[in-house]
């Protein structure tokens, strides 16, 4: 839970919570067919320094489409295999490694949640990275996550009179000169 500060509606996000580091050598986790949770178990997966298998049952969809997409713009191995009633989809996340700096747009497609989510991964790059959209996407508000990324020290800047493309650029929280 944050601290509040000053005003109503004012937080602070500065105070860290450690979670304890558990060692797991497999975990079978069925969850009810979710874009939503597909999109962000594929970002957990990217980030963990390790091999994740994400068993999907039926299609994939545009939207998780889009997330491995970007995550492979991104420079993570990410590999599909068809079965009977789905896929599976292999992982291999950057772990302490990090991203590796794209050599075109983040292109996130229609998908708002792999967006949101898109934008904060890429605030951890020393690297400048445009992150862009389709039309529809590119006319939606996106103004709350890019401030909450500009108060945390990450340099954002909006390309053209419309939402996106945005071009970020972090860490979060590094003090700059």
């Amino acid at each position: 839970m944050s601290e509040q500060r000053g005003g109503l509606g004012e937080k602070s996000f500065t105070t860290g919570h450690t979670i304890p580091h558990i060692s797991l050598d497999c975990v079978d986790y069925f969850l009810p067919p979710s874009k939503s949770h597909m999109i962000r178990m594929l970002a957990i997966a990217s980030i963990h320094d390790g091999t994740t298998n994400l068993l999907v049952r039926g299609k994939l969809g545009l939207d998780i489409e889009s997330m491995i997409s970007c995550l492979i713009t991104l420079g993570v191995g990410i590999e599909r295999v068809a079965t009977d009633d789905g896929a599976v989809i292999t992982v291999d996340g950057v772990g302490k490694n990090g991203f590796t700096k794209p050599n075109s747009e983040v292109n996130c497609g229609n998908s708002g949640t792999a967006l949101r989510i898109i934008l904060g991964l890429v605030a951890s790059l020393k690297e400048q990275v445009t992150v862009s959209g389709d039309d529809s996407l590119s006319i939606r508000d996106n103004n709350s996550m890019l401030e909450s990324l500009s108060q945390s020290g990450v340099y954002t800047e909006k390309i053209s009179d419309i939402n996106l493309p945005v071009t970020i650029r972090g860490p979060w929280f590094e003090v700059r000169k």
